[in-house]
């Protein structure tokens, strides 16, 4: 807990791309989690063509999902670790010299 709350103290301007990277992240898993939940479901009530299109259409938009919070985290939440040591340096150092 200690170092999650170094953590958040010392974000400042970058907690912003921290949270939605997170949440996006957050968000992704559960995506990632209905898509065997949805196959299980609707084969175990048998596959009609209309419980087809179902399943296809709630697969589909998990899929999306994880696609659209991998591209979150991979654009935002990679880079935000590279610019998170830099911040940490230069108040580090800002530090040092007063």
């Amino acid at each position: 807990m200690e170092t999650f709350r170094y953590l958040w103290k010392n974000l400042d301007h970058l907690r912003g791309r921290f949270v939605f990277a997170f949440v996006s992240g957050m968000a992704g898993g559960i995506c990632g989690f209905y898509i065997p939940y949805f196959l299980a479901k609707f084969s175990a009530a048998g596959l009609t063509t209309e419980n087809l299109w179902r399943v296809l259409w709630f697969l589909g938009l998990c899929w999306i999902g994880i696609l659209v919070t991998s591209w979150v985290i991979r654009t935002y939440g990679e880079v935000t670790g590279v610019h998170f040591k830099n911040h940490l340096k230069s108040k580090f150092f800002k530090q040092l010299e007063a």
